[in-house]
């Protein structure tokens, strides 16, 4: 028995002996009549049901390590490692058009910001690292001379 308004009302009515009233079957609706093949309790899919594939495994590993390149940016092998993964893996599963293609896109943009952060802020680092060793003292000699 399906849930209406007016099989409610008559659930709760009651009769003269104190018996809750007996509600009356329905026939049933048009996405429960069989059309044979199914059971008749098992409703049909309605147009418009549509139900996605599970997201490929390679799709969800290239979320996951572009999430983890985005955290490990500073760490040189680590960061730019997770975001070549990431890109790689998010990059074939779009080719083979499997399911999780949103996942797979969200792997490689984290992927490649990863790469992106990681190449920059070494890159800052080697620069400031190699401009400070030839950069002039306080009394105007260089760092990498000795005095005597």
């Amino acid at each position: 028995m399906d849930w209406t308004p007016e099989n409610e009302a008559r659930m709760g009515e009651q009769t003269t002996e104190g018996q809750p009233a007996s509600v009356p079957e329905q026939e049933p609706s048009p996405a429960q009549v069989q059309t044979g093949s199914g059971s008749p309790s098992q409703p049909h899919p309605q147009v418009g049901d549509v139900t996605q594939p599970p997201a490929d495994g390679k799709a969800v590993a290239s979320l996951i390590t572009g999430i983890a390149s985005l955290v490990l940016w500073w760490i040189p092998f680590l960061g730019f490692g997770a975001g070549a993964a990431a890109i790689v893996l998010g990059s074939i599963t779009l080719a083979k058009k499997q399911p999780g293609k949103g996942m797979s896109i969200a792997g490689v943009i984290c992927g490649g910001v990863g790469v992106l952060g990681t190449v920059l802020f070494w890159a800052v680092i080697v620069v400031v690292l190699i401009l400070g060793t030839n950069s002039p003292n306080l009394n105007g000699t260089p760092l990498n001379t000795v005095t005597l």
